[in-house]
């Protein structure tokens, strides 16, 4: 997996600093923020600290294959790709009107849908059933 994560990272030209918001973002959409905050406190490092930030990565890379959400995590992966290369596709108009924040927003939403979906298939997650 996080031969993977650095092979897309590298493909996608993210630095060191853009890593590590890609896997708070999944962590904290994935709904385990806490107990990754919590784990990061226990080794010492903190996603606010400047220093070991290599550490800090590997250490949520960990922490999301303790999890157990490796299927997320690549579907978050490959959404993030698809996402670049949307964004730089010809012919494909941008969208001028959406805030960088209400695009984030809107991509936060669909992650933790997709996230959901893959639970939910899995028999992992809540599945919606309609009372008789």
């Amino acid at each position: 997996m996080q031969e993977q994560f650095l092979l897309i990272a590298d493909e996608l030209g993210w630095d060191l600093e853009a890593q590590i918001e890609r896997l708070d973002e999944f962590v904290r959409v994935y709904g385990a923020a806490g107990r990754m905050d919590a784990e990061l406190a226990e080794i010492g490092l903190s996603l606010r600290q400047r220093l070991h930030r290599e550490s800090l990565r590997d250490a949520m890379l960990r922490f999301i294959a303790r999890l157990g959400a490796q299927g997320a995590f690549s579907h978050y992966l490959h959404g993030q790709i698809r996402r670049a290369r949307e964004a730089v596709a010809p012919g494909v108009p941008n969208e001028p009107t959406r805030s960088p924040a209400a695009k984030g927003a809107g991509e936060r939403r669909g992650l933790r849908t997709a996230i959901r979906r893959w639970m939910t298939a899995r028999g992992r997650g809540p599945s919606r059933t309609v009372a008789s």
